[in-house]
């Protein structure tokens, strides 16, 4: 379960512009709001450290319902992998955990620091 908390968005579609908004940038400014593009998703993904050795996941995102990041198996002796995925005009992404086929022990898995960047 990942529970996020973010301050409001508010969406002018994907093929959306500036131009597209009824309010300007002033009136925008004083609703706190402001027009962004992100065109990354980064984190760093791996095992809890409290497994030790133990565990096995496969890490996986998904831009648009196609897949497009797998970590591998990843074991609880694993680096820590970074992910670093352009989102160009992305409209939805999925982040995906699995036991990687073999069980649910120890797969206390963490994406880290997980955040869409400018």
């Amino acid at each position: 379960l990942l529970l996020l908390e973010h301050f409001p968005v508010y969406s002018i579609g994907r093929g959306g512009d500036e131009a597209n908004l009824l309010a300007g940038p002033e009136r925008l400014r004083e609703l706190g709001a402001e027009f962004c593009a992100y065109s990354r998703f980064r984190a760093e993904v791996g095992i809890d450290d409290i497994c030790g050795g133990a565990g096995t996941v496969l890490f996986e995102v998904y831009r648009d319902g196609v897949r497009a990041y797998t970590s591998g198996v990843v074991t609880g002796n694993t680096a820590t992998k970074l992910v670093d995925l352009a989102t160009g005009s992305t409209a939805k992404l999925r982040l995906v955990l699995t036991d990687a086929g073999d069980g649910i022990s120890c797969e206390y898995a963490d994406w880290a620091n997980a955040r869409l960047t400018r």
